[in-house]
């Protein structure tokens, strides 16, 4: 089984292939016009996905696989649409260093006991939705990083593709008929 983030009206494609994987997610990107889908797909329905020789600039929906990104270890908690999420380490890492220590000094002036740094919980940044995160925490913007960042963040927060964006970019798709 693979899994693929789509974007566009992919069901075209897959009757143009005559192979129908299982839908696991559907929603926006950052529009209410930028239709995303995540898909699950046999290893057969990949293969012929994947060798599909069509000219990708005439196709009326677009899809990406990855097996990962390198951005290491998803143990940063981020909240993302509202919920905690494990990300990759921040990328202004001094920045949340200071926001930890202002965290301890509030902490101790309240309760009058100090506590160690490692023991505070507190999210790195908030975003509104999973996109928000991939493209201002970590800096992925191409469809092909996008994927491999969404699969390595579904992993470290034990997950598949389709109940990472069910969670953290949400589902605000209006229901529209798709033309095959």
């Amino acid at each position: 089984m693979k899994e693929i983030l789509c974007w566009d009206n992919i069901e075209h494609e897959f009757k143009r292939l005559k192979i129908t994987p299982k839908k696991t997610y559907e929603g926006t990107g950052w529009s209410d016009d930028d239709r995303r889908t995540v898909y699950e797909l046999t290893d057969k329905q990949f293969k012929i996905l994947n060798n599909d020789t069509y000219n990708e600039m005439e196709m009326e929906g677009a899809w990406r696989y990855a097996k990962g990104s390198n951005c290491g270890s998803a143990d940063w908690t981020f909240l993302v649409n509202g919920k905690k999420m494990s990300g990759f380490e921040p990328r202004d890492l001094e920045e949340y260093e200071e926001m930890l220590k202002e965290e301890q000094n509030r902490i101790f002036e309240e309760r009058g006991t100090l506590i160690d740094i490692d023991d505070i919980e507190l999210p790195v940044n908030e975003y509104d939705h999973l996109l928000q995160y991939i493209c201002d925490e970590v800096g992925a913007s191409t469809e092909k990083n996008v994927t491999a960042v969404a699969v390595s963040l579904a992993r470290g927060n034990d997950m598949t593709l389709g109940e990472l964006f069910k969670t953290y970019q949400g589902n605000k798709i209006k229901k529209r008929k798709v033309k095959c």
